[in-house]
């Protein structure tokens, strides 16, 4: 069981190749660590992965099927920024409810407040709004979590706290866990494994 990419490339359209004979592979349960420059593509990757983005050439399959076969997604993306993932005009509660049924536990384990629900986007901080995208993304179909610098806009004990509860979130249920990140001491913090991004893409942004 595994989220497994094979040959990835992907060139921006009009643009410069970013990366190229890319092989990444996360076990059920494993926590993976994934950094390098800015502007090597590891956002792209992040997207690819998750089923969000076609790659030039290659194939990501979660164990054993295309990412992006039909039925409900495996992979989940946390992404940096909380405010392009969501409806702006929409309340917490229909933005999670989308996704599933939020679990009460996993809301308190992630400080999730009830009176939160009820708001919008704009109403909550940075840090409130990607707790609530945390949560969406465990769902109870999600076998692979990637996160792109989920914790950038926390300080460092905060940062600590919410990837503690996410590492034992992801060893009971066994998910595999992708994480996107400059902080080196971070993931090797967190880890089983880091790899790095090919040394020959570009310093295109993604």
């Amino acid at each position: 069981m595994s989220l497994r990419a094979t040959d990835l490339a992907y060139r921006v359209p009009g643009g410069h190749q970013l990366f190229t004979g890319l092989d990444l592979r996360v076990e059920a349960g494993q926590v993976v660590g994934l950094t390098g420059e800015s502007g090597c593509g590891k956002s792209t990757l992040a997207r690819i992965l998750a089923g969000h983005l076609p790659p030039t050439t290659g194939t990501v399959l979660t164990d054993g099927y295309p990412v992006n076969a039909p039925g409900p997604r495996p992979v989940q993306l946390v992404q940096q920024h909380p405010e392009k993932a969501v409806n702006p005009r929409w309340t917490m509660r229909s933005v999670v409810a989308e996704a599933h049924d939020p679990d009460p536990a996993l809301c308190e384990r992630l400080g999730i407040r009830a009176e939160w629900y009820g708001r919008r986007p704009a109403e909550l901080s940075g840090g409130e709004l990607q707790r609530f995208c945390l949560l969406r993304a465990l769902g109870p179909r999600t076998r692979y979590l990637i996160a792109d610098e989920m914790t950038a806009m926390f300080d460092t004990l905060t940062q600590a706290e919410l990837f503690a509860v996410v590492r034992d979130i992801v060893t009971e249920r066994s998910i595999g866990l992708l994480v996107i990140s400059h902080d080196i001491p971070l993931l090797d913090r967190l880890c089983d494994e880091i790899v790095a991004m090919p040394e020959q893409a570009s310093a295109v942004s993604p």
